[in-house]
């Protein structure tokens, strides 16, 4: 496949369907590694966050379920701005559109990020938001006046 005339989602879509079409011979092993490599094979795709699960999933001896249902609900969805985005702004963070369709703030002053995990749901990432706000208004507090 061509990756520079597929978009990251009809890339995704190639991995998925090549990675499960293994799984369906019963290829655990043979379906992780065909997705890990064929996800390498796109710029957006090729350093995505949840690789590093797969690994961990992968080592942790995962059958077949738990690998079809993890290649299965895999995503590349552009990342949303949060609700709290006025909060974040005021607190000194800027919005990182491009981080691989993961929501992410950075406050470079305090080098803080706030990086949304998969797995949160909408309030844990409210909640972590917040906690980031916090621990950069602590670090932007310790820091000597220059």
């Amino acid at each position: 496949m061509n990756d520079s005339q597929v978009t990251c989602t009809e890339h995704l879509k190639w991995c998925q369907s090549r990675a499960l079409e293994l799984l369906d011979q019963g290829d655990v092993v043979g379906a992780w590694t065909s997705m890990l490599s064929d996800m390498s094979k796109h710029p957006e795709t090729r350093a995505h966050e949840r690789l590093k699960l797969g690994q961990l999933l992968m080592m942790s001896g995962a059958g077949a379920r738990e690998m079809r249902e993890f290649i299965e609900t895999f995503t590349v969805q552009p990342a949303e701005k949060p609700a709290m985005e006025a909060e974040m702004n005021a607190a000194g963070f800027t919005w990182d559109p491009s981080h691989q369709g993961y929501a992410r703030w950075t406050h470079m002053t305090a080098g803080v990020t706030a990086l949304r995990q998969p797995y949160m749901s909408d309030q844990q990432w409210d909640e972590h938001q917040q906690k980031k706000i916090a621990e950069a208004q602590e670090k932007l507090r310790q820091q000597p006046a220059v």
